[in-house]
């Protein structure tokens, strides 16, 4: 019979209450993180937009414009 476990103990393990800080610590750090990697993101977009504003999501064309309300005269 092998009586490893009474002349050893067991094996540690940290409290319960333990364990669930630091589970929290390290969500708030990744969220953190997270955030900032998104504000960093919306940053470099507003900085690229202000300096090169010729890559604007409206384009201008250069064809007549169509008249809605004039119904039924077009070909």
């Amino acid at each position: 019979m092998d009586h490893g476990a009474g002349v050893y103990g067991c094996a540690p393990s940290s409290p319960p209450g333990e364990t669930s800080d630091r589970v929290k610590t390290l969500l708030a750090v990744f969220l953190s993180l997270a955030g900032g990697a998104a504000i960093g993101a919306a940053a470099v977009a507003g900085v690229t937009a202000i300096v090169n504003p010729d890559t604007s999501a409206v384009e201008q064309s250069d064809q007549q414009s169509i008249d809605v309300l004039d119904y039924g005269t077009r070909g």
